[in-house]
């Protein structure tokens, strides 16, 4: 019967029931309760009602999957607009054609722009990575006068990627 109630939690119970253990067993010191963001859901109103529903089981922040397009981008301001929560930019650095080519056609909801996909083509490692830096900084730079704070997802072990990323929103930390 435990793994049965276990299984049987979904998002919205599991915020609720770690809410409850906030106000009881944890309340001296609390737990940040933090839930998903799709911004890449084709129904984005769905999207934002079950964002809604995880904020009012408890949920204080939630946090995006990793965003590449202008859709995402404005799914991101529509959401920072409607919901009263922090909400944490996903970034993850494209780590070269392939990798781009593989989230774009087998990551469901995943969209890389078409233009960027088109630059990556053939290029050696060196201007694939700067390619990749600077997408990932544009995103950055038109996220930044919406967002709370951003997190950042390796690509394939490319930490270096990465740290330059971090060496660049260091400064813009509010």
């Amino acid at each position: 019967n435990t793994f049965k109630n276990v299984f049987g939690f979904n998002s919205f119970r599991l915020i609720s029931f770690i809410e409850s253990l906030n106000q009881t067993m944890f309340s001296t010191n609390p737990y940040n309760i933090c839930g998903a963001l799709n911004i890449n859901a084709v129904n984005f109103e769905s999207e934002l009602k079950r964002a809604e529903g995880k904020i009012s089981n408890g949920a204080t922040c939630l946090f995006t999957q990793p965003i590449f397009s202008q859709r995402n981008i404005d799914n991101f301001i529509t959401a920072q607009n409607t919901l009263n929560i922090k909400i944490v930019a996903g970034i993850m650095p494209l780590a070269g054609y392939k990798n781009a080519l593989f989230l774009n056609n087998e990551v469901a909801g995943i969209e890389i722009p078409d233009e960027i996909i088109s630059l990556l083509k053939d290029k050696p490692l060196e201007d694939a990575k700067s390619i990749c830096i600077d997408f990932a900084k544009n995103v950055i730079d038109m996220l930044k006068p919406y967002c709370d704070s951003f997190y950042i997802m390796t690509p394939l072990k490319k930490i270096d990627y990465s740290a330059e990323l971090v060496k660049y929103i260091r400064p813009l930390a509010k």
